[in-house]
């Protein structure tokens, strides 16, 4: 069919829009023409999936007409997005088809991607501030920015299915590591450097084993163990058990974050997280964590590592990436950062915002986790800029190692609350654990609905810590809290 291919022309039309002014964009899109034209559009391609040729020329002769066009193409990319609720893509079926494929709307990818959005600003909004926040449904990432990023779309068979989309996503975290026994603590001399990575060792193992069971009881969706959690060992053998135990039925678990640790070989060595499928056992993703941690000497005495680190500033001794790993999954837009790339806004914030990623995971090294500490505040920046939401887990090291008795604080979630943007708002839920195979669920939106994020809040008053099925089979409680910057 002859005609305009709509993701091409979406793609440039972002560029040539991207500087235009605030009022100038509330000016247009008041306009009774622009409306009247953005509707004819989407018509057009609602019904050939492409537009004249001559009808795009005509617009194009001016940023108005631009405008209008661009619009008009994001509304009817609705129907071929997998995170709006079409239930008839008519002749859009061939591109949403190049989305499942390709993981973009557009043609090219040399020329950067387009995508289908699936998370908003976290923060209230009257007027848009840029051309880019009146794209409702789908966002550009310049080539610049892409090539920053390993982007692919999971593939069927690796992706959650079908039944498991929802308002809220159920993430069980469980700690794994609980004393400081449990790790291979390595420390090197000029310059000062440390290696940590969990010992594989028959206790862990059957750690390993309780928690997976716990995690198939419980009705998680995502499973999600700390940092320092793994060995190259450890992560064939959570193969082994995924391909030895097969889900039950009525598991829900499709994923699982096995943790982070020095997987592959080399000098000096990764600090790698891995993602494997429930059902297959197979490695979905891998992220190496993008910067290495140093402590001073103030954080090594306060952790209580003098005895195990020294005294002196020291640095963690690992080849780091330069790029960061998305896919794009029927939940929405899925990452990585691993404790301190958290917290590196400034170099990370570019990435997570131009491809809109709704869910990322950050496996920590820490002390108990509090309210407004790091962890946090570098999600509420996450949340406030893009509307992702993060989950944050911890293992008990440090807890234990400073004296903490009984269940402390190793996870938490925090996503946008207000859907209608009228308010700075958030919200932040923190789960606690006593012993490392106790299992808590922390709950998110799950980005399948961003025309905005539908949040069904009777589905949230379902939530429930799942403490170790083992022992304590029906234990509630939930600590939610609402934020509200003032």
């Amino acid at each position: 069919m002859s005609g305009v291919d709509v993701g091409d022309l979406c793609l440039r039309l972002y560029d040539e829009l991207a500087g235009e002014r605030r009022h100038r964009l509330n000016e247009w899109f008041g306009d009774p023409w622009v409306q009247r034209t953005r509707r004819g559009v989407s018509v057009q391609i609602y019904g050939r999936a492409k537009l004249p040729e001559a009808l795009v020329n005509d617009l194009r002769t001016s940023s108005r007409g631009k405008f209008a066009l661009a619009l008009g193409i994001d509304d009817s990319l609705a129907a071929a997005s997998p995170f709006t609720e079409s239930f008839d893509q008519g002749p859009l079926t061939a591109l949403s088809a190049r989305y499942r494929r390709f993981g973009r709307f557009n043609s090219d990818a040399s020329e950067g991607l387009l995508l289908p959005r699936c998370a908003f600003p976290g923060r209230p909004e009257v007027i848009p501030e840029r051309f880019d926040e009146y794209m409702r449904k789908v966002v550009r990432v310049p080539p610049a920015v892409a090539d920053r990023v390993i982007y692919r779309p999971l593939r069927t068979v690796e992706d959650v299915d079908g039944g498991v989309r929802l308002d809220w996503l159920p993430v069980g975290c469980a700690p794994l590591i609980d004393a400081i026994e449990d790790l291979d603590v390595q420390v090197l001399d000029e310059p000062r450097r440390f290696r940590l990575a969990t010992e594989d060792t028959n206790e862990h193992r059957v750690r390993m084993e309780r928690i997976l069971r716990n995690f198939d009881a419980s009705g998680v969706v995502v499973g999600f163990l700390p940092e320092a959690a793994l060995c190259a060992s450890l992560v064939r053998h959570w193969q082994e058990l995924m391909r030895q135990i097969p889900r039950p039925r009525g598991s829900r678990l499709q994923w699982v974050l096995v943790g982070t640790g020095p997987t592959t070989e080399g000098e000096p060595p990764v600090n790698q997280a891995v993602l494997l499928n429930r059902i297959t056992a197979e490695v979905l993703i891998t992220q190496d964590k993008l910067h290495p941690f140093t402590f001073d000497a103030a954080q090594l005495g306060d952790w209580a590592l003098t005895p195990y680190l020294g005294a002196a500033p020291i640095t963690e001794d690992i080849v780091e990436s330069d790029r960061l790993t998305i896919v794009a999954s029927n939940l929405g837009r899925i990452a990585i950062l691993i404790c301190e790339d958290l917290d590196r806004a400034a170099d990370v914030a570019a990435l997570v915002a131009a491809f809109n990623v709704s869910h990322l995971f950050s496996p920590v090294f820490a002390k108990e986790l509090e309210r407004y500490r790091w962890q946090q505040n570098a999600a509420d920046g996450f949340t406030r800029e893009t509307g992702t939401t993060t989950f944050v887990n911890n293992s008990l090291v440090v807890p234990r190692l400073q004296g903490r008795v009984g269940p402390a604080r190793t996870c938490l979630a925090v996503w946008p609350d207000d859907e209608s943007r009228n308010t700075w708002g958030h919200e932040v839920q923190f789960g606690f654990a006593e012993e490392p195979t106790d299992v808590f669920v922390l709950f998110g939106p799950s980005g399948t609905s961003a025309s905005p994020l539908s949040f069904n809040r009777r589905r949230a008053e379902r939530r429930q810590t799942v403490i170790d099925l083992e022992k304590m089979p029906e234990v509630g409680g939930d600590r939610r809290i609402k934020e509200r910057r003032s």
